[in-house]
């Protein structure tokens, strides 16, 4: 990958690679990588996403590219909290997808290569928040993440945390709810598992808190995935999940997690319920946090990728070649089969910000 090439553009709304100095590699996903760019006229900096055709289509997942596509279109893409859609575009072997850049790898990699053990409790609750307002806003959408984990959290610049990968979301129907099973499964609500799979948007409430508590303890929870349909159906009279009590944690977290990690939805706290609790508010100006004007705990080197390069490879690239600085400007009118519906330029289209 290299810098912005000297192509004429043939029409007015394009836009391509060749618009974007390509930087630093920031993160890979199932389908291919992300680097820092910074869009050439503008001088902006952002995540470019690139992702593989030949990927997509051999796991079976236009399906999902498509639906995140569509989802980020109607989320803000100025919110500080979400990892907002500006453009997406292609050329004949991969998809781009450019969004608001958070440098600081995701929670993932901090808890597996930085930390290496469980994550004080501090930090969680001050990655907690920033989760908690993005949910906030993606529910505000009428949309449900359903994959709140560790691996879908990223950090910016100034060190809070941002909630991305919209590629399960669903949007709610006339009730607040949505049926389907996709998902982690250790991250899951049990009303997600459990037949017909009906869940509303407190099953993000649950993954945030399976979550939370992976990162204090650095074990992934295993209560729900483990647990039976007969199990599950119990939900109402076997509430709690986890030994919490025996948590080597606050008093306050043991009570938020009572309040969270438990089965039956009509129990759990919604995100201002949270935003609300104790554990949320210690040692917190909420003013200043919501602004992003509280020093964060912990800020990215802006030198250091924060995510391991070389998982690609090391797995059997899937791409060919790197993704192709190549057909940077193809007629307006081409077709591109299953992913004509995939450009966006925020110049010419309104957001939800908009």
């Amino acid at each position: 990958m290299g810098g912005g090439s000297s192509t004429k553009v043939r029409f007015p709304d394009y836009i391509g690679l060749d618009h974007f100095e390509v930087n630093k590699q920031v993160g890979e996903g199932g389908f291919g990588i992300v680097n820092a760019v910074t869009h050439i006229a503008t001088g902006k900096d952002y995540a470019m996403k690139t992702l593989s055709k030949k990927t997509i289509k051999q796991t079976k997942n236009v399906s999902m590219i498509k639906n995140e596509r569509g989802i980020l279109s109607k989320l803000s893409r100025d919110s500080p909290w979400i990892a907002g859609m500006h453009y997406a575009f292609q050329n004949k072997e991969d998809c781009f997808l450019v969004l608001n850049l958070a440098p600081g790898g995701d929670l993932r990699y901090h808890l597996t290569q930085i930390h290496k053990c469980a994550m004080k409790e501090d930090l969680v609750a001050f990655y907690t928040r920033g989760v908690v307002l993005a949910l906030k806003e993606v529910h505000a959408a009428r949309i449900i993440h359903r994959d709140v984990k560790p691996d879908n959290v990223v950090i910016n610049a100034r060190g809070y945390a941002v909630l991305t990968d919209f590629g399960i979301s669903k949007e709610m129907d006339e009730d607040g709810m949505c049926v389907g099973s996709s998902g982690t499964r250790a991250y899951m609500a049990p009303e997600a598992i459990k037949a017909p799979h009906k869940h509303g948007k407190l099953c993000d409430t649950f993954s945030l808190a399976a979550m939370i508590y992976e990162l204090v303890t650095n074990k992934r929870s295993t209560h729900v995935a483990s647990m039976s349909q007969e199990s599950l159906g119990n939900m109402k009279s076997n509430n709690e999940l986890g030994d919490i009590s025996n948590l080597e944690v606050s008093d306050d977290l043991k009570d938020f997690l009572r309040h969270t990690f438990i089965l039956d939805p009509a129990k759990r706290l919604d995100p201002d319920q949270m935003l609300k609790h104790t554990w949320m508010l210690k040692g917190i100006d909420m003013q200043a946090f919501e602004k992003q004007e509280q020093t964060a705990p912990w800020l990215p080197e802006a030198t250091r990728a924060y995510c391991i390069t070389n998982q690609l490879k090391e797995a059997g690239s899937m791409f060919d070649e790197p993704p192709s600085m190549k057909n940077l400007v193809l007629p307006k009118d081409t077709d591109y089969g299953d992913f004509n519906y995939y450009d966006y330029n925020c110049a010419i289209e309104p957001s939800a910000s908009s």
